[in-house]
């Protein structure tokens, strides 16, 4: 990606119960097919000590432009960061935590490994 516009969604139609705020992010796959994007879920959920809307991870797909959460419902899910074109950085907060951690998490969602309990802005860099 050069930083020229190659194309342009309207989020409305792309996000079906979910938008993005200014604080939320893009990542960019290391094939450039696919987008993972950091929203902010529109369903009510309500969680002690959490203030505002829940955090999820939507996988865009450039080519259908479709969009699909990657994250459970019950996730609280922000800052996609690719490590590979399977397999991503995220921070992860459980129900019963107080405090968000980083995790490895796989294109499913399903089976997240924690790397670090208390961790927050990850990034990856390429070799």
């Amino acid at each position: 990606m050069d930083g020229n516009v190659l194309k342009k969604w309207e989020l409305s139609t792309i996000l079906t119960d979910a938008s993005m705020n200014g604080g939320d992010r893009l990542s960019v796959s290391p094939d450039g097919k696919v987008l993972l994007m950091d929203v902010d879920c529109g369903s009510e959920h309500e969680r002690k000590n959490w203030d505002g809307p829940q955090p999820a991870i939507e996988k865009f797909d450039v080519a259908s432009e479709k969009a699909v959460r990657v994250t459970g419902k019950d996730d609280f899910v922000w800052e996609p960061f690719w490590l590979s074109n399977e397999e991503f950085l995220c921070i992860l907060q459980k129900e019963n935590e107080n405090e968000p951690s980083l995790y490895r998490m796989p294109l499913t969602g399903k089976n997240p490994k924690l790397l670090a309990k208390h961790a927050r802005t990850p990034s990856v860099s390429a070799p």
